[in-house]
């Protein structure tokens, strides 16, 4: 079973009940419930890339 210490006790919830017992039958059921919270993600995920591959051409060119 994973962590105990995390494990929370709630109303109606049978003991057996675990981390992976919260997850959803598919990643488009995921994508489709939580997308919303990454609307800016990738162009985000491009700025941070972009950087780090700039400061790696940089210090190569020093």
């Amino acid at each position: 079973m994973w962590n105990e210490r995390l494990k929370v006790k709630a109303d109606g919830l049978p003991e057996s009940f675990g981390f992976h017992d919260r997850r959803h039958k598919s990643a488009r059921t995921t994508m489709d419930t939580h997308a919303h919270l990454w609307a800016d993600a990738d162009e985000s995920t491009r700025s941070v890339i972009g950087k780090a591959i700039a400061e790696r051409v940089d210090s190569i060119a020093d």
